[in-house]
């Protein structure tokens, strides 16, 4: 299973959107699901808007029914919500100085 998280620091910069479109890219190459942390729950209710016409070619949840309904999917990208980088880094400044100027090199998500 591979999980994409689609974060940023500010609101209103299109992180659910950019979910969705990636969401959809991956479910093109196995099952995916989405996990709305969006305060907004902008991704759940675009999901629940199509169900009568068209509709997402994943499932969306949110992070209170994740842990539930991750299994199973290939795919896990994560829409969360604004400032959730300054949270997990800003807890502890020693974190934030040991990931300072580091180059990270990410995994290629298609292999």
């Amino acid at each position: 299973m591979k999980i994409i998280t689609v974060t940023g620091y500010k609101g209103g910069v299109g992180k659910s959107t950019t979910a969705v479109h990636v969401a959809t890219f991956f479910s093109e190459l196995g099952k995916t699901i989405l996990v709305d942390d969006d305060l907004n729950r902008t991704a759940l209710s675009w999901a629940e808007r199509g169900s009568n016409s068209v509709s997402f070619p994943f499932s969306v949840v949110s992070e209170k029914q994740a842990m539930k309904s991750i299994g199973g999917n290939d795919y896990v990208v994560i829409d969360t919500p604004a400032r959730l980088i300054i949270l997990k880094i800003g807890i502890d400044d020693k974190l934030t100085s040991e990931y300072s100027g580091k180059n990270f090199n990410y995994p290629n998500l298609l292999e």
